[in-house]
């Protein structure tokens, strides 16, 4: 985890420091200003805000997923939950958070290869057809976006339900994570695969 959390710190300092480079080959690099957002910027957020708010609750969604997978988990010491003054025990057992973690990111390795890459490259095409005030374009675009989903999540879905549990062993079975702990992330992965479609999907009418 400390080499996890390093990494993701080093990353972020090389990639500033690549931008900062090309800015200052350009001879663009200034230190940032704090000015009033222009009227032009303030409509654009404003017309954002309708896919920027339910994208945002996708991600507190899941955010949240983790919360609760962590607040009621028992590990040793801490068996029960104080809820109202009352003493409830626990409902879900030790390594319930490892699990749900394991599952999410190999869930999330062909969402953010098909599915966000996707309606991301489809969004520009949406904003043409928008503001040439061309429903039916957009119509017919938004259509094959989502039958193109259907094509790319459908695939993905069945594969990761078939593989879940031999990849999740071999990436993940090893030291103190046995193989009941893989069986279990193999379980919850395969639950995931069931709405990749619906979550490709889901992008692709967000951004629409």
């Amino acid at each position: 985890l400390y080499l996890l959390a390093a990494s993701v710190t080093l990353a972020g300092v090389v990639q500033l420091a690549g931008v900062i480079w090309m800015l200052r080959r350009l001879d663009l690099a200034a230190w940032p200003r704090l000015r009033p957002l222009l009227p032009a910027v303030r409509r654009m957020a404003g017309m954002a805000l309708p896919m920027i708010i339910p994208i945002g609750i996708l991600q507190f969604s899941a955010f949240f997923d983790h919360i609760y997978a962590h607040a009621l988990a028992s590990r040793p010491g801490h068996e029960t939950l104080e809820v109202l003054g009352m003493s409830i025990t626990k409902p879900l057992g030790q390594g319930v958070v490892t699990w749900f973690d394991n599952a999410n990111r190999l869930y999330q390795f062909p969402m953010a290869i098909f599915g966000i890459s996707l309606a991301t490259a489809m969004y520009p095409l949406f904003s043409r057809y928008s503001a040439a005030g061309d429903t039916a374009g957009l119509r017919g675009a938004t259509n094959r976006a989502l039958r193109l989903s259907l094509l790319l999540g459908l695939p993905s879905g069945v594969a990761l339900i078939l593989l879940a549990e031999p990849a999740v062993a071999a990436i993940f079975r090893h030291g103190k994570f046995v193989t009941a702990d893989a069986a279990r992330t193999a379980f919850m992965l395969q639950m995931y695969c069931l709405g990749m479609c619906a979550y490709f999907c889901n992008h692709i009418l967000l951004r629409a």
